[in-house]
């Protein structure tokens, strides 16, 4: 990565970053999020340092957007479990790692990095990584049917960034037939 001076972040350099982010593919929220890690450290940087004041414009603004929460019935998980993905394996992993967060409740975070689940097992103990304490609280989930079956056919599904995984289950839905926005 390339270093960047505290007094050379300015407004060209932040259109930069954004589009940068945008590159990689980062959703505008999660490009929001790194703004405003940025924003207060150049505040508190300008007490002691040379700091571009560009940071003080309204153009160097948290990036954001409204976002949708993405909700499922039982049948449409139902499809999406029986959908013959065999001829692309990228989505048929994507597709075996939905199923598991699906079916335990977990956020993305915990449920893209999940140990090894034993098929045989009839429930799960995790401790998020984000919980409403401090305390190191672990959850106990039970194992759906659909999660066991996944297990057993084939194991446990290669892990992938978030990134992909918000890009691959959109295709995955699509080839599904799942498309419709619901309140």
């Amino acid at each position: 990565g390339k270093r960047i001076r505290l007094d050379g972040f300015t407004l060209k350099v932040y259109d930069e970053f954004v589009f940068y982010c945008q590159e990689l593919d980062y959703a505008v929220n999660t490009i929001g999020d790194f703004i405003k890690l940025i924003v207060p450290m150049l505040k508190k940087a300008s007490e002691e340092y040379t700091v571009s004041k560009d940071y003080e414009l309204k153009e160097f603004a948290v990036v954001e957007e409204e976002t949708k929460a993405v909700v499922l019935d039982e049948d449409e998980i139902k499809k999406i479990f029986e959908h013959d993905f065999s001829d692309k394996p990228m989505l048929e992993n994507c597709r075996d790692i939905a199923i598991i967060g699906l079916w335990t409740g977990l956020r993305g975070g915990d449920f893209l990095n999940l140990p090894n689940i034993d098929p045989k097992d009839d429930f799960i103990e995790i401790q998020p990584k984000k919980t409403i304490t401090t305390s190191k609280i672990k959850v106990v989930i039970p194992l759906h049917k659909h999660i066991k079956s996944v297990l057993k056919k084939r194991g446990m599904p290669r892990q992938i960034s978030d990134v992909k995984f918000n890009k691959y289950i959109k295709l995955v839905c699509k080839d599904v037939g799942i498309n419709q926005l619901c309140k």
